[in-house]
């Protein structure tokens, strides 16, 4: 009887191991099957992220070009305004070029180096015990001696170097003074130019005159693609100033009216500016160039030498008929 209880007791602890064993492995495997659901939540929320970031990346690419392109239009429209901000008067004083004194730098030439010291090449003298010893005086005389030679010699090598390096300085010296003064001479000539010029445009000279006003267009801030190309004369009797000038072509305005990002596609798409807007908009470039050009030049004239600008407009063009430059008078003031 006591042997079926023990058999029995052992049976049903054998159960419990089981279930507490299978229970075990059952939750790992929850926690394992957690885990990898929850890696995989993690990283479908990176992808996202990144997918997300990319996409913005893109926008702002596309904002930043649409940004850009509204500045071209804008400044296109408003290139007479922006003139009137502008002194285009040049005083030629100013464009003399500064003299920058330059400062002579040795380096290692200009450093001496130490001469020998005597003392440095001398034995010991000997102690009041050493002096008893026999031989020891003449010993101590023959190492003087010889430290003297070897210190002469030193003293010889010495002043060959610095000999040298004394002459190496001395050439140095003499090739930077030179190119100081080639330095000094190309300012002094730009400064003798620029006060020649002066003199000439104070008593209307012509060519003075068309330089000056040359220089006045020349120094004029276009948007880019602006040919700025002029051709000035002065007739000094009437102080009348006749330009041919080079206008932009239609080409100036941009073809492109705006970009757009297509997520879906991951592209860059553009929409084409109406070709109505492109030619309102070249009526208004071109209209606006003379004008302003007449501004500036009256505006730069602070000796009276203007009264009268005849100012001739032109387009390099290509006629697709027959696909010869062809030009033609935009503007005659």
């Amino acid at each position: 009887m006591a042997r079926r209880s023990r058999l029995s007791h052992a049976l049903v602890q054998a159960q419990r191991e089981a279930e507490r064993s299978y229970m075990t492995q059952t939750q790992a495997a929850r926690a394992a099957e957690k885990a990898r659901k929850d890696y995989e939540r993690a990283l479908l929320a990176d992808q996202k992220e990144g997918a997300r970031l990319y996409s913005e990346s893109r926008i702002a690419q596309v904002n930043l070009q649409n940004e850009q392109l509204d500045q071209i239009i804008a400044r296109l429209s408003n290139i007479l305004i922006e003139a009137l901000s502008v002194d285009s008067f040049i005083d030629l004083q100013t464009l003399k070029q500064v003299p920058e004194y330059p400062v002579f730098k040795p380096g290692q030439l200009g450093v001496a180096e130490p001469p020998p010291v005597p003392q440095m090449y001398l034995p010991p003298e000997l102690t009041r015990i050493q002096k008893f010893m026999p031989g020891a005086k003449e010993k101590h005389a023959q190492e003087v001696a010889r430290a003297y030679d070897v210190y002469r010699s030193h003293v010889a090598a010495h002043a060959a170097r610095e000999e040298t390096r004394q002459r190496n300085l001395a050439e140095a010296r003499a090739v930077f003074d030179r190119q100081a003064a080639e330095v000094y001479q190309k300012i002094a000539a730009q400064h003798t130019e620029i006060d020649a010029f002066q003199r000439e445009l104070s008593a209307s000279s012509p060519s003075a005159v068309v330089d000056y006003f040359t220089l006045v267009l020349a120094s004029s801030n276009y948007p880019d693609n602006f040919p700025q190309h002029a051709k000035i004369a002065y007739v000094p009797e009437s102080k009348q100033l006749v330009i041919e000038y080079d206008l932009p072509s239609f080409d100036v305005i941009p073809v492109v009216g705006a970009y757009k990002y297509v997520k879906s596609k991951d592209e860059v798409t553009e929409t084409v500016r109406p070709l109505a807007q492109r030619k309102a908009l070249y009526s208004l470039v071109v209209a606006q160039v003379p004008l302003r050009t007449l501004y500036e030049l009256f505006k730069a004239d602070r000796m009276g030498h203007l009264d009268i600008i005849v100012f001739n407009g032109y387009v390099d063009s290509i006629d697709k008929g027959n696909r010869a430059c062809s030009c033609k008078t935009c503007a005659r003031v």
